[in-house]
C-alpha cells in the first residue's frame, strides 16, 4: 500500500492533475469507483464477502483506517445483507471525495487551496505536495498492464479505473483494446481469493453502469 494509502486515496491521487488539482477523469465514474473502493479494501482485508450476490460481513473487527472502519460498522448494522451496487450507491455521497482529499492534505500529500470562480463562487482544489505516491501507484499499475502479476490491491485498482474509464486518461500511450483486454484478464485472474474477485466484479459493474449513464447524459445534452 503506497504510504499506507487506502484504495480511495489512491484513486483520488490518480484522478486529479498533480499540479493544479483539477479532475482529469469523469466525475461521476470517479466518485462511484471511489465509493466502491471502500468495499474492495474491506474485501481484501477479509472483513466482507459476497454471499449469493450480497455483501456479508465476515468480521466486524476494525481495519485501522477511520473511513474503512466507519463503512464496515455501517454495513454490519444493516438489517439485512445488501447487493454491492446498493452499498456503492449509498456510499457515493458528495462529501466522500472531499473527505478523502482532506485526509490526504492532513498527511502532507495534497494541499487544500480555497479559490473563487469569477471572483465570486468559492471552490476548493487539492494539488499534490508530494508527487511520489501517485507516481508509484501508476508505475505499479503499468507493470501489471504490461504483464506482471498484480497484487490484489493493484488488480482492484486496475479493475476500478477501467470501469470508470479513467485508465484511458492515465495511460494514453497504451491502446484502448490492450487496456480493455488486460483489465478483463486481471479481473478474472488468480490474483486474489474468489470472494475478493466477486466483490470487485460487483463494484466494477456498478461503476461501469454509472460511467455509461454519465456519458450518455453528456452526449444527449450536447446534441
Amino acid at each position: 500500500m503506497s504510504a499506507h494509502l487506502i484504495l480511495a486515496e489512491e484513486l483520488m491521487l490518480l484522478g486529479h492533475d498533480p499540479a493544479t488539482g483539477r479532475r482529469i477523469a469523469d466525475g461521476t465514474g470517479l466518485n462511484v469507483a471511489t465509493a466502491g473502493s471502500l468495499l474492495a479494501d474491506l474485501a481484501i482485508a477479509e472483513r466482507v464477502d459476497l454471499d449469493s450476490r450480497r455483501v456479508a460481513v465476515l468480521s466486524p473487527a476494525p481495519v485501522g483506517h477511520a473511513e474503512l472502519d466507519r463503512v464496515l460498522a455501517w454495513i454490519a448494522a444493516e438489517p439485512r445483507q445488501r447487493k454491492p451496487e446498493w452499498l456503492v450507491s449509498r456510499l457515493n455521497k458528495r462529501d466522500l471525495p472531499r473527505r478523502v482529499q482532506a485526509g490526504l492534505a492532513a498527511r502532507g500529500i495534497m494541499r487544500e487551496e480555497e479559490r473563487k470562480a469569477l471572483g465570486l463562487f468559492p471552490y476548493t482544489r487539492f494539488p499534490q505536495l508530494d508527487p511520489r505516491p501517485a507516481q508509484e501507484i501508476a508505475a505499479r499499475m503499468r507493470d501489471a498492464i504490461s504483464g506482471a502479476t498484480p497484487t490484489p490491491r493493484t488488480a482492484a485498482l486496475i479493475a476500478l479505473t477501467s470501469a470508470c474509464r479513467m485508465d484511458r486518461k492515465l495511460f494514453p500511450d497504451i491502446e484502448r483494446k490492450v487496456l480493455k483486454r488486460r483489465a478483463k484478464e486481471i479481473s478474472e485472474g488468480e490474483w486474489a481469493s474468489e470472494a475478493v474477485r466477486k466483490v470487485i466484479q460487483g463494484i466494477q459493474a456498478a461503476a461501469a453502469a454509472s460511467a455509461a449513464a454519465a456519458a450518455s447524459a453528456s452526449s444527449a445534452g450536447s446534441s
